[in-house]
């Protein structure tokens, strides 16, 4: 059983844009101009959303591997995949690329390629 209990959204209430991802002063951040990238964005734990453009999404879903992996199907992941691209729609992405079963040299392509 997994210990894990944090919610992936979190308590908007201990959200600071003020702060980096380490608790620490976004440096060069004035309230009378619009945010601008930082490299606190980069190293951030959360995505910014407040962003006009959301950006591309990529949904990589591996329900079936190689024999040689010794791994079984993956029974509901293609539910998870399914919901995920309409959560990254609602969100506003504007593009969203659910790829199925890809090796780790596909994935490597896809992601290091700019294919996305």
């Amino acid at each position: 059983m997994s210990s894990d209990t944090v919610d992936a959204i979190g308590d908007s209430s201990e959200i600071n844009d003020e702060l980096d991802a380490r608790g620490e002063p976004r440096r060069g951040l004035h309230r009378s101009a619009p945010p601008l990238m930082s490299e606190a964005d980069f190293v951030s734990d959360r995505y910014n959303m407040k962003h006009s453009e959301r950006g591309m999404a990529l949904i990589i879903n591996n329900k079936t591997f190689k024999s040689r992996t010794g791994m079984g199907e993956r029974t509901g992941t293609d539910v998870d995949a399914s919901k995920m691209n309409e959560l990254f729609t609602a969100l506003g992405f504007e593009k969203v690329r659910p790829l199925d079963d890809l090796t780790v040299a596909e994935m490597r392509e896809e992601l290091f390629q700019g294919k996305i």
